[in-house]
């Protein structure tokens, strides 16, 4: 192994520690409530503006289904009282019709009432559910924000480190070398860049090389797999 090889590997050794590191964060439990409660509270306000326009569009839906029954009703009693007071065959027939068809309007009103009753007190009982649900959240928030905080700044803390010793270590590096890993290291922020090649295949994905690829890594150079293109040497 050449020396070039060798401080690259040891920068990614570093490089490693500081993914292990961010991971290890990402993943915690901590973190992970922090966010999720964090979330919630964030959304507060478009969700209660979201319930409001929906409150607001039912009770706009009620007004006038019940303004419709209103004005019906009143033509209902105004039309049977015409019926009582009718002496002519054909006109109380067609009264009569008349009063059959807001009969079916009025049914249909009545069933709309309901219906939109029942979805307002829905939205009433989900509106108090969800107010529930921030409250605890908000709660959980508070609770768990000062260990949030205490565990960032500790990671913070070991990440400013490693990124030292990764500048450091950096200084040593051929800088074609450092420039290829920085690149793969874009494209694949957390994982692993270079790969102990042993024989003709690749190490990731066990494809084998080409004879050109073959006679660059037995030279001791860092190559790129054609394949998955990930980064290897011998």
């Amino acid at each position: 192994m050449t020396e070039k090889l060798a401080k690259i590997l040891e920068y990614q050794e570093i490089d490693l520690e500081l993914s292990d590191v961010e991971k290890k964060f990402h993943d915690s439990s901590v973190r992970k409530e922090y966010v999720l409660n964090g979330k919630k509270l964030s959304q507060f306000s478009d969700n209660v503006t979201r319930y409001e326009a929906k409150a607001k569009e039912l009770l706009d839906e009620y007004k006038q289904a019940t303004d419709q029954k209103s004005a019906l009703m009143e033509e209902k009693t105004q039309i049977e009282n015409s019926i009582n007071e009718c002496e002519d065959e054909v006109g109380a027939k067609y009264l009569k019709d008349q009063n059959k068809a807001i009969i079916a309007k009025l049914d249909k009103l009545v069933a709309d009432c309901e219906d939109l009753s029942n979805k307002i007190s829905a939205l009433l009982s989900e509106y108090s559910a969800y107010t529930k649900e921030v409250k605890l959240a908000k709660e959980n928030y508070l609770k768990v924000k000062p260990e949030y905080e205490k565990l960032s700044e500790e990671v913070n803390a070991k990440k400013e480190q490693i990124n030292k010793r990764l500048k450091e270590k950096e200084k040593e590096i051929d800088s074609e070398v450092m420039e290829k890993y920085k690149l793969k290291k874009k494209e694949q922020p957390s994982q692993k860049i270079l790969y102990k090649c042993e024989g003709d295949f690749c190490a990731y994905c066990n494809q084998e090389l080409s004879g050109l690829a073959k006679s660059k890594l037995n030279e001791h150079n860092v190559i790129e797999c054609e394949n998955c293109h990930k980064l290897l040497y011998n």
